[in-house]
């Protein structure tokens, strides 16, 4: 199970629950690393 949504032209992930990772499988789409957010990766830091 994936929950995203996009925002401002990026994909933000909320939630990966793939074996393998959704992030792969879009950039081997074609989707550019910095249009993808990985937002469930908490940092303590803020985020733009």
């Amino acid at each position: 199970m994936v929950d995203g949504s996009i925002r401002d032209g990026k994909i933000w992930i909320h939630y990966d629950g793939m074996e393998d990772g959704i992030t792969d499988e879009l950039v081997a789409a074609g989707v550019p690393k910095d249009r993808i957010v990985l937002a469930f990766h908490h940092t303590g830091y803020a985020i733009a």
